[in-house]
């Protein structure tokens, strides 16, 4: 797959608008064969539609619909970005179940027009919109039906149809979750180019990348423009995750997409677009994350010209960290004394594990085994967190059980799908075979083609339903794969509070040292004169690490309130998208099978060889 290496004259041309898209002067590569038809720009025709929302252009009804549209706030809790909130149900043609679907529905949350809070695509209600004659071949064309109301020799094609329009009305033919993000910082990510470069692992070899074009629309204060566009390859979005932890303690931040080790598939068409796909909604994640979208990191990936890893102002947001012969050899000054064992406060409010301080590490440990802080209370707020740290724990187990059974659910969907497919094509050599010699009965044929028909039928919109039920579980997998970041977090503090307790008992060792040093006689002067610097030192470095908790501390009360009501909507809203979308399935196949069983000739009491027996029977007699 060549997804070329050059931009078009467009990109090039210092007039032309990055966030232009949709016309036939702005192709994104040298030629449409370049990329599939899935690498559309949606995304990024969506951030030009907000810019010019913001400068107060009214877009037209021909303009595209816009999948980013920004989404605001919750009132309750303005620093967490949500889900939109689940819609009412749809009118359905079943009663009774459609009540039970509004029930669901408004259990999550109205729609509330005057918050500005976008609404789930409506899922259609499809129906059978006449009788199915079965009597014909598979594939036939459909004709139209008679002005009396009774089929044509095609009518078949009228449930295909029907299954087709359902299908595109669903937006656009698939059912995507709901979109998450931030009105002030829009991120899209889209035309991926394939590169060559040298390998990392092998000097002197060149291997294959991919690298996205990462454009942000905002209109946060510290970006110092309201529009840019980057290249970013997956290396990049790695070291991004990888520096965010250490510069935002205490923070719940969003899992990024995981790694692919299959070479062979990390070039395929349907994997580059899954990954941009995924890319785009960890970047949206992260703006909406109250800390992580005005952090300093996620500005300069966002803004920073050419390699990211080259770029002096990343390399300046990376904590200082020890290379391992550095740190056994600052572990050994230690030991001899050659180094003061106080840690500064800069060192302090970074863990001793991340910045490899192994003496820090131990004595850490070996104060808290020992049990130096029996007597120091925890507050009430520590008891608190420590005790939902439990919980979460526990909601932890129960995502990961739910989304097992769930995608287990799924894959038995898509497999009963696939029977159903496999079985049609059963009964149509059957239908042939009982049309294909001269004792086969014309009513056992055409009952069998037609239920090779329906099954087809059936198959294909349980094919359907299957990979949009795919897409509506993807707040269930966000919240699953963020619970070992939120897990670090609350324990990141724990592990602070006991760096803030070590601290404290050292200070008060030196300080009963200090006091009866300074009983002893004059000469003693100068070990006085040490004792006093380091307690001075550790008075510094314990006030650091106290604040640093702090910080935690309220992070971690903050976002597990604000993860918390964020998940109850985003799970609710999932349940009402995925209530509605089955019940339209069961609706879909439902009217196919009713057509199915009204098309079918009555079977009699006596079959044609028993009716043979009779008259032979008769005849003796």
């Amino acid at each position: 797959m060549d997804l070329g290496l050059q931009k078009t004259a467009a990109e090039h041309d210092p007039l032309h608008d990055p966030l232009q898209f949709g016309g036939l002067q702005d192709e994104p590569l040298d030629s449409q064969e370049d990329l599939p038809p899935a690498y559309g720009t949606s995304s990024h025709e969506a951030l030009q539609q907000h810019t010019a929302a913001d400068s107060g252009h009214t877009p037209q009804a021909t303009e595209p619909h816009n999948p980013l549209a920004p989404v605001s706030h919750d009132a309750a809790n303005p620093l967490w970005q949500h889900y939109p909130e689940p819609p009412a149900a749809s009118q359905a043609q079943n009663g009774s179940a459609a009540a039970a679907a509004a029930t669901m529905a408004s259990g999550g949350g109205s729609s509330n027009s005057q918050s500005g809070v976008r609404n789930y695509p409506s899922v259609p209600n499809p129906t059978v919109p006449h009788p199915v004659d079965f009597n014909v071949p598979l594939g036939s064309p459909a004709s139209t039906v008679s002005n009396s109301g009774t089929p044509s020799a095609a009518a078949v094609g009228a449930a295909a149809a029907a299954m087709a329009m359902a299908a595109a009305a669903n937006s656009g033919g698939a059912v995507s979750p709901p979109p998450v993000g931030n009105p002030e910082l829009r991120i899209a990510v889209h035309n991926p180019l394939r590169h060559m470069g040298p390998s990392g692992l092998v000097p002197g070899l060149e291997e294959a990348y991919i690298s996205y074009e990462v454009t942000t629309v905002t209109s946060l204060p510290h970006f110092s423009s309201s529009r840019c566009s980057v290249r970013r390859r997956f290396r990049d979005f790695v070291s991004l995750s990888n520096l965010l932890p250490k510069l935002l303690h205490g923070s719940f931040l969003p899992a990024r997409p995981d790694k692919n080790m299959i070479e062979g598939r990390r070039m395929t068409e349907a994997f580059v677009e899954e990954r941009r796909a995924s890319l785009e909604r960890y970047l949206n994640r992260l703006a909406a994350h109250p800390a992580a979208a005005r952090s300093e990191a996620l500005r300069v990936f966002l803004e920073a010209d050419g390699n990211l890893r080259s770029s002096p102002s990343w390399r300046c947001l990376k904590p200082a960290v020890l290379t391992p012969i550095q740190a056994t050899n600052r572990l050994l000054r230690t030991l001899v004394g050659a180094r003061k064992t106080a840690p500064t406060p800069s060192e302090v409010v970074q863990p001793a594990a991340a910045c490899r301080d192994v003496y820090r590490l131990l004595h850490e440990n070996m104060q808290q085994l020992r049990g130096s802080f029996k007597h120091s209370p925890l507050g009430a707020e520590e008891v608190s967190l420590r005790d939902d740290t439990a919980l979460v724990e526990d909601e932890a187990a129960a995502l990961h059980v739910a989304l097992h059974r769930a995608e287990a659910w799924n894959r038995a969907a898509q497999r009963r799908a696939a029977l159903l497919g496999e079985s049609a094509a059963a009964l149509e050599a059957l239908a042939s075979y009982e049309g294909s010699y001269a004792g086969g009965q014309p009513g056992t044929t055409a009952a069998l083609g037609a239920a090779a028909k329906a099954m087809q039928l059936c198959g294909d919109a349980s094919s359907h339903a299957s990979s949009n039920s795919a897409s509506v579980l993807q707040p269930l997998r966000d919240h699953h794969a963020i619970m070992p970041n939120v897990m670090a977090a609350l324990h990141g503090r724990e592990r602070q509070l006991l760096t803030v307790m070590t601290l404290r008992q050292d200070l008060e060792d030196k300080r009963a040292r200090l006091s009866a040093a300074q009983l002893m006689p004059a000469s003693q002067a100068n070990k006085v004169d040490a004792l006093r610097s380091v307690v001075g030192q550790l008075e510094v470095s314990a006030a650091a690490a106290e604040a640093e908790y702090n910080r935690q501390l309220a992070r971690n009360k903050d976002e597990l309130a604000g993860l918390r009501q964020s998940r109850g909507q985003e799970l609710t809203g999932m349940l009402a998208a995925l209530v509605t979308l089955e019940l339209n399935h069961e609706q879909q196949q439902a009217a196919v099978w009713q057509q199915l069983l009204q098309s079918l000739p009555q079977p009699g009491l006596t079959t044609a060889y028993m009716a043979q027996r009779e008259l032979q029977l008769g005849a003796q007699q």
